[in-house]
């Protein structure tokens, strides 16, 4: 490869590097409209054809549940504390905790300061093939429309 065809080469990675960001983003965008509008008509999936046979897109919805900020935890309660919720390597131990509150040995305000919030996750899915199902699926939607 010549300099001058080197040079092309690079450039070419530049434009294609530019590209696939902006067609990122494109994607980004349009796969949350999709799901923002799946959202607000009540539904999970759409099912939809193209030229390569019927496909299927949405989202999935879950929330992880609250964590326990070990490190502010720790300077919440006092040494006697720590230790009735920590193994003896110091530890800490949910089981423990969740027994020092039933016997009042730590104040369940102390523990509700370090709660860190669970959080909702949204995540994607296709667009990818329609399942045999999914495809009959599509199939008698669009008959019925006609």
């Amino acid at each position: 490869m010549n300099d001058q065809e080197l040079e092309d080469s690079a450039l070419k990675l530049a434009n294609l590097r530019s590209q696939m960001e902006e067609l990122g983003l494109d994607y980004d965008q349009t796969f949350d409209q999709v799901i923002a509008a799946l959202k607000a008509r009540g539904e999970r999936k759409l099912l939809f054809m193209t030229a390569e046979g019927p496909k299927a897109v949405g989202y999935t919805e879950q929330t992880r549940g609250d964590a326990i900020d070990v490190a502010a935890l720790e300077k919440a309660l006092t040494h006697e504390e720590w230790l009735a919720v920590t193994r003896p390597a110091r530890v800490f131990d949910q089981e423990k905790l969740a027994q020092a509150l039933r016997n009042r040995i730590v104040s369940q305000a102390k523990v509700n300061r370090c709660v860190i919030p669970g959080k909702h996750i949204t995540a994607r899915m296709g667009p990818r093939p329609a399942s045999n199902n999914e495809a009959k699926e599509l199939m008698q939607i669009q008959e019925s429309a006609r």
